[in-house]
């Protein structure tokens, strides 16, 4: 598979998960960006990723998922709550935590 065909969702595009959704996206890959803000999502834009205000959006049909959040807490509101993402990711796709 090409760097091309690797299409990456990432939830949270802050301030540590920017520059690394923007590695991924100087590399070829398509990302499609999670973020609640308008202000957020426009950056992501910005740098040639596609973003969301639906984290489920964000990795349906990814073959990997970066998730880059303050804690386990909003780890678990995202991937489990109401608008989770689990459920939307494909059977294969790898899932990164990157938690601080």
């Amino acid at each position: 598979m090409s760097s091309t065909e690797q299409r990456i969702g990432f939830i949270g595009a802050g301030q540590m998960g920017l520059p690394m959704l923007q590695r991924l996206v100087a590399s070829g890959r398509e990302v499609v960006a999670f973020a609640r803000r308008g202000e957020a999502r426009a950056q992501c834009e910005a740098m040639g990723a596609r973003s969301t205000d639906d984290p489920q959006k964000a990795v349906r049909d990814a073959t990997a998922v970066v998730v880059c959040l303050f804690d386990d807490a909003q780890i678990r509101e995202l991937a489990l709550g109401p608008s989770g993402f689990l459920g939307s990711m494909a059977l294969q796709a790898l899932l990164v935590v990157h938690t601080t």
